[in-house]
């Protein structure tokens, strides 16, 4: 990965001393943090550095006093991913995006509207986006397939990435996989687009994994629920 040597090409402070490390998840007020071996690490993070998330870069070191790690600076993000949060405010999700993938399902059923509106904000985000049609074994008559182009036609027009994909059947998945390949990628889409089957397809020990961070944040199963980076098989990674 040589995270190292990229860091520090790209750190605007010294860092002589500290470690290299990307975050995995924020939980609370702490984070799990990779170091450049793959292994995890339950960080605390210093108080000015304001709140880190899935994908961000970050420079930490262990402290011997507890035996876990401290967090003690970050590079600056090339994107970031954020959603409405309470009292209009905004909640910061994830970090260093390359791409977004806009799942659209055959059912409930594509919908321009709903493609544009995700393609406005990634644009707003200056992020690229790809659109992923999920759900194609649904589509059972050549006036369906049609139907369907005729939507697309557009996005097509202008140069989007169109991927079809049946997550069911895994019909489409190395198209995929191509496409997200060293890319730090994220899913956006509408409720019942099929995004977790999707990733539970592209990542088969997905549950495996999970189970694995959330009892390195000493919370449990099920109780880790911000953003996650999760490293892809076919090379990259996402960020759920």
């Amino acid at each position: 990965r040589g995270l190292g040597d990229v860091y520090k090409r790209q750190a605007e402070q010294p860092v002589e001393g500290l470690l290299a490390g990307l975050v995995i998840t924020n939980f609370g007020q702490r984070l799990l943090v990779e170091a450049e071996d793959g292994a995890i690490y339950n960080c605390a993070v210093r108080q000015h550095l304001g709140k880190l998330v899935a994908g961000d870069r970050v420079f930490w070191e262990t402290d011997a006093e507890s035996g876990r790690g401290i967090v003690s600076a970050a590079l600056p993000r090339h994107s970031e991913l954020a959603r409405p949060g309470f009292r209009g405010q905004t909640r910061m999700v994830a970090a260093n995006i390359d791409v977004i993938g806009i799942v659209a399902p055959i059912e409930p059923g594509v919908h321009p509207d709903m493609i544009d509106r995700y393609l406005v904000a990634a644009a707003q985000l200056d992020i690229p986006a790809a659109l992923i049609i999920n759900k194609i074994d649904l589509l059972q008559t050549d006036e369906a397939w049609d139907n369907l182009a005729e939507i697309l036609l557009p996005y097509d027009g202008m140069g989007i990435d169109i991927i079809t994909v049946s997550a069911h059947l895994a019909d489409g998945l190395d198209d995929i996989k191509q496409f997200l390949n060293q890319k730090t990628s994220v899913f956006v889409g509408p409720s019942g687009a099929g995004k977790s089957s999707l990733i539970n397809a592209l990542i088969p020990d997905l549950a495996i994994r999970t189970s694995s961070l959330s009892s390195a944040t000493g919370l449990g199963v099920h109780t880790t629920t911000n953003s996650i980076l999760y490293h892809l098989p076919c090379g990259g990674d996402i960020i759920d």
